[in-house]
């Protein structure tokens, strides 16, 4: 059996796709909407993750071509680090 993580592929697709409702909402939510240039990074931010949610490998994947240990590198690599 392959690792995953803490929890199975179906959840992690499930909260890959709550996300990306989150951070489409989050300029209103946050009250930056007027800030064209903070709500243009917002909808370019959430292509890149929709993409990436599609070419997956996972039950939310459509083509299906990313193995599901890249989805989740690049996940990692997206998140901010401290040196």
């Amino acid at each position: 059996m392959s690792d995953y993580g803490p929890i199975n592929l179906k959840a992690h697709a499930i909260l890959d796709a709550l996300l990306v409702l989150v951070v489409a909402s989050s300029p209103w939510l946050l009250g930056s909407s007027e800030n064209q240039d903070a709500t243009r990074y917002t909808f370019i931010v959430i292509a890149i993750g929709t993409g990436l949610n599609l070419v997956t490998d996972y039950p939310l994947g459509i083509v299906k071509k990313l193995a599901f240990k890249w989805h989740r590198v690049v996940e990692w690599l997206s998140l901010p680090h401290q040196c």
